[in-house]
């Protein structure tokens, strides 16, 4: 009966109604995501109610509501600059607020990798080639005493560009695992920390140490809060799945996955910066403190952007929790 229908979704119907005539924080992206959710819900109720209740008064009231929820979603699709940059404006740094947590949790993984490798190396040199996979002609030019990051520079379009895609490969990699309930997230954070750290165990041994943090310095804050955060949003989701709060599984899943998605759009113009740094300025001739002058830079406008981008009355950095 079309009165079963009424009584159970009516609720779901009139926070429809109110998403609609509401104001408040109608830019925000809580209220489009729910917006959006509930307008698919309400579509579906709308396929019902036409099949089984074609000339019911409840169908065209669907009927319109499913259209004018349509018309508010869809609106301002066309203006896509505008979007992208109410999304660089706002919604990723709500976004990386809202899922801190996530991110600090990458960090640990990472460090944890780091320290653990690092100290082993240092103690124990030969275990480097056990942390550092095929990395054999890396550790045997460190042993020599000298660098691997000598780019000569008719060659640094290409390292650039080859960085550039292995960083996306990496952050994909952190982020799609998620769905494979985090695990790979956690294998590639700490597989990178446990590279990381023995790199720098090894060159500490043999008295390079100072060219690679020179070498690192201008890049290495871009590079590491990607993978962060990236990796964040992989356990974002995996959290999401694993769970659900009182949300169904179905929809934490959803929400999840639509704020991890984000976020890794988010992170491709900082993959970019970073690769075009490490290809170009790195390897470069530049003193030392230059280039950590650099990295520093960079490393304050990111977190300062992070931290307060988005900010105003209608913040809801938390909204995907």
């Amino acid at each position: 009966m079309v009165d079963r229908l009424i009584v159970r979704r009516r609720d779901e119907w009139a926070r429809l109604e109110a998403l609609l005539t509401s104001r408040a924080g109608a830019r925000s992206a809580e209220h489009t995501e729910e917006l959006g959710w509930r307008y698919r819900e309400a579509s579906a109720d709308l396929a019902l109610a036409r099949r089984e209740w074609p000339t019911d008064p409840v169908t065209r009231y669907l009927n319109n509501l499913v259209e004018r929820a349509h018309r508010r979603l869809y609106r301002r699709r066309h203006d896509t600059p505008q979007a992208v940059w109410e999304f660089y404006r706002d919604t990723f740094p709500r976004l990386f607020r809202a899922t801190f947590r996530y991110t600090l949790a990458a960090f640990v993984t990472v460090l944890v990798g780091f320290v653990m490798a690092y100290i082993a190396t240092f103690v124990r040199p030969s275990l480097a080639e056990s942390f550092v996979p095929g990395g054999s002609g890396v550790i045997e030019t460190i042993k020599q005493g000298r660098t691997w990051f000598d780019t000569p520079p008719a060659e640094r379009p290409f390292v650039s560009s080859f960085i550039m895609t292995n960083n996306i490969r990496v952050t994909l990699l952190c982020f799609a695992g998620g769905v494979l309930f985090g695990i790979p997230t956690v294998l590639v954070l700490l597989q990178n920390g446990l590279q990381i750290g023995s790199i720098a165990g090894l060159t500490q041994v043999y008295g390079i140490h100072g060219a690679l943090w020179s070498f690192v310095a201008a890049h290495g804050f871009l590079e590491l809060s990607v993978i962060f955060i990236s990796g964040g949003a992989g356990l974002r989701v995996a959290h999401g799945i694993i769970q659900p709060g009182l949300r169904s599984r179905r929809e934490s899943i959803a929400r999840a996955g639509r704020s991890a998605t984000l976020i890794a759009c988010g992170c491709v113009p900082l993959l970019i910066v970073a690769g075009t740094l490490e290809g170009f300025v790195s390897p470069s001739a530049l003193p030392g403190g230059l280039k950590l002058l650099i990295g520093l830079t960079t490393g304050v406008v990111l977190y300062t952007y992070l931290l307060l981008g988005g900010r105003g009355a209608d913040d809801r950095s938390g909204y995907v929790e």
